[in-house]
Protein backbone atom coordinates (compact mmCIF):
# COMPACT_ATOMS: atom_id res chain seq x y z
CA UNK A 1 0.00 0.00 0.00
CA UNK A 2 1.37 3.68 -0.53
CA UNK A 3 0.20 6.45 1.43
CA UNK A 4 -0.27 10.03 -0.06
CA UNK A 5 -0.38 12.44 3.14
CA UNK A 6 -0.75 16.16 3.49
CA UNK A 7 -1.43 18.24 5.61
CA UNK A 8 -2.21 22.04 7.11
CA UNK A 9 -3.93 24.19 9.75
CA UNK A 10 -6.63 26.41 8.84
CA UNK A 11 -7.53 29.28 10.79
CA UNK A 12 -11.44 28.62 10.48
CA UNK A 13 -13.68 26.56 12.70
CA UNK A 14 -15.00 22.85 11.77
CA UNK A 15 -18.16 23.93 10.75
CA UNK A 16 -16.70 25.84 8.11
CA UNK A 17 -14.63 23.90 6.70
CA UNK A 18 -16.75 21.07 6.52
CA UNK A 19 -19.68 23.47 5.22
CA UNK A 20 -17.20 23.91 2.31
CA UNK A 21 -15.84 20.46 1.72
CA UNK A 22 -19.77 18.98 2.27
CA UNK A 23 -21.00 21.47 -0.46
CA UNK A 24 -20.03 19.35 -3.42
CA UNK A 25 -21.93 21.60 -5.70
CA UNK A 26 -19.26 24.62 -4.87
CA UNK A 27 -16.08 22.60 -5.84
CA UNK A 28 -15.47 24.33 -8.86
CA UNK A 29 -15.60 27.63 -7.63
CA UNK A 30 -12.02 26.86 -5.35
CA UNK A 31 -10.79 23.49 -6.56
CA UNK A 32 -8.96 22.91 -9.09
CA UNK A 33 -7.75 18.68 -8.85
CA UNK A 34 -11.70 18.02 -8.24
CA UNK A 35 -13.43 20.90 -10.78
CA UNK A 36 -16.43 18.22 -10.69
CA UNK A 37 -18.36 16.34 -7.80
CA UNK A 38 -21.90 15.81 -7.98
CA UNK A 39 -23.76 12.97 -6.18
CA UNK A 40 -25.79 12.61 -2.62
CA UNK A 41 -23.16 13.55 0.45
CA UNK A 42 -24.73 10.49 2.34
CA UNK A 43 -22.42 7.00 3.42
CA UNK A 44 -22.79 3.96 1.06
CA UNK A 45 -23.90 6.83 -2.19
CA UNK A 46 -22.00 7.35 -4.99
CA UNK A 47 -20.40 10.73 -6.15
CA UNK A 48 -19.67 11.65 -9.79
CA UNK A 49 -16.64 13.22 -10.07
CA UNK A 50 -13.32 14.95 -12.32
CA UNK A 51 -10.09 14.73 -11.20
CA UNK A 52 -7.64 17.33 -12.91
CA UNK A 53 -3.92 17.01 -11.74
CA UNK A 54 -1.61 19.26 -13.55
CA UNK A 55 -0.58 19.18 -16.49
CA UNK A 56 -2.72 16.40 -17.59
CA UNK A 57 -5.99 15.33 -18.59
CA UNK A 58 -9.18 15.47 -16.76
CA UNK A 59 -10.10 12.23 -15.71
CA UNK A 60 -14.00 11.04 -14.74
CA UNK A 61 -14.07 8.99 -11.86
CA UNK A 62 -16.91 7.17 -10.05
CA UNK A 63 -16.38 6.68 -5.96
CA UNK A 64 -18.54 5.79 -3.02
CA UNK A 65 -18.74 7.72 0.04
CA UNK A 66 -17.32 5.15 3.24
CA UNK A 67 -17.75 7.44 6.02
CA UNK A 68 -19.39 10.64 6.29
CA UNK A 69 -19.23 12.52 9.73
CA UNK A 70 -19.90 16.03 9.60
CA UNK A 71 -17.89 18.20 10.51
CA UNK A 72 -14.90 15.02 11.17
CA UNK A 73 -14.64 13.05 8.44
CA UNK A 74 -15.12 12.75 4.31
CA UNK A 75 -13.88 9.41 3.03
CA UNK A 76 -14.56 7.91 -0.40
CA UNK A 77 -13.11 5.41 -2.25
CA UNK A 78 -12.83 4.65 -6.05
CA UNK A 79 -11.90 1.05 -7.66
CA UNK A 80 -10.46 -0.52 -11.09
CA UNK A 81 -11.49 -3.91 -11.53
CA UNK A 82 -9.62 -6.02 -13.20
CA UNK A 83 -7.99 -9.29 -12.43
CA UNK A 84 -7.24 -7.85 -9.08
CA UNK A 85 -8.94 -4.64 -8.23
CA UNK A 86 -6.41 -1.42 -7.52
CA UNK A 87 -8.13 0.95 -4.80
CA UNK A 88 -8.03 4.49 -4.11
CA UNK A 89 -8.98 5.60 -0.35
CA UNK A 90 -9.32 9.38 -0.65
CA UNK A 91 -10.19 10.85 2.85
CA UNK A 92 -10.21 14.35 4.76
CA UNK A 93 -9.82 14.05 8.49
CA UNK A 94 -11.02 17.53 10.36
CA UNK A 95 -9.52 17.80 14.10
CA UNK A 96 -10.24 21.24 16.28
CA UNK A 97 -7.13 22.10 17.68
CA UNK A 98 -7.20 24.24 20.95
CA UNK A 99 -7.06 28.03 19.63
CA UNK A 100 -10.45 27.52 17.58
CA UNK A 101 -8.13 27.22 14.57
CA UNK A 102 -8.55 23.09 12.75
CA UNK A 103 -6.17 20.75 11.50
CA UNK A 104 -7.09 18.87 8.37
CA UNK A 105 -5.52 15.63 7.01
CA UNK A 106 -6.04 15.24 3.18
CA UNK A 107 -4.52 11.60 2.32
CA UNK A 108 -5.37 9.25 -0.13
CA UNK A 109 -4.18 5.08 0.24
CA UNK A 110 -3.15 3.08 -2.81
CA UNK A 111 -3.36 -0.75 -3.12
CA UNK A 112 -3.26 -3.04 -5.47
CA UNK A 113 -1.56 -3.46 -8.85
CA UNK A 114 -1.60 0.02 -10.44
CA UNK A 115 -0.68 1.48 -6.62
CA UNK A 116 2.69 1.00 -7.69
CA UNK A 117 3.12 2.10 -11.43
CA UNK A 118 0.84 5.51 -10.90
CA UNK A 119 3.05 6.26 -7.22
CA UNK A 120 5.91 7.93 -9.18
CA UNK A 121 2.93 10.61 -10.40
CA UNK A 122 1.33 10.35 -7.13
CA UNK A 123 4.38 11.16 -4.88
CA UNK A 124 5.66 14.15 -7.09
CA UNK A 125 2.23 15.96 -9.14
CA UNK A 126 -0.55 14.85 -7.19
CA UNK A 127 1.04 15.41 -3.98
CA UNK A 128 1.67 18.92 -4.38
CA UNK A 129 -1.86 19.19 -5.90
CA UNK A 130 -3.52 17.90 -3.07
CA UNK A 131 -1.20 20.93 -1.06
CA UNK A 132 -2.61 23.29 -3.46
CA UNK A 133 -6.24 22.06 -2.92
CA UNK A 134 -5.35 22.61 1.12
CA UNK A 135 -4.41 26.16 0.70
CA UNK A 136 -7.07 26.67 -1.35
CA UNK A 137 -9.50 25.46 1.68
CA UNK A 138 -7.35 27.02 3.99
CA UNK A 139 -8.41 30.67 2.26
CA UNK A 140 -11.34 30.02 1.39
CA UNK A 141 -12.53 28.84 4.67
CA UNK A 142 -10.34 31.76 6.72
CA UNK A 143 -12.03 34.10 3.87
CA UNK A 144 -15.62 33.05 5.04
CA UNK A 145 -15.20 33.10 8.84
CA UNK A 146 -13.33 37.08 8.61
CA UNK A 147 -16.67 37.88 6.54
CA UNK A 148 -18.78 36.27 8.94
Amino acid sequence: MRLLHTEIVIQASLQTIWGILADIDRYSEWNAVLPHVAGRMAPGEYIDATICFSNAEAHPFRARLMRVIAGRELRWVSEVPGETISRAEHYFILTPLADGSTHLEHCEAFDGPLADLIWPMMDSVARRDYQDMNRALKARAEAAEASA
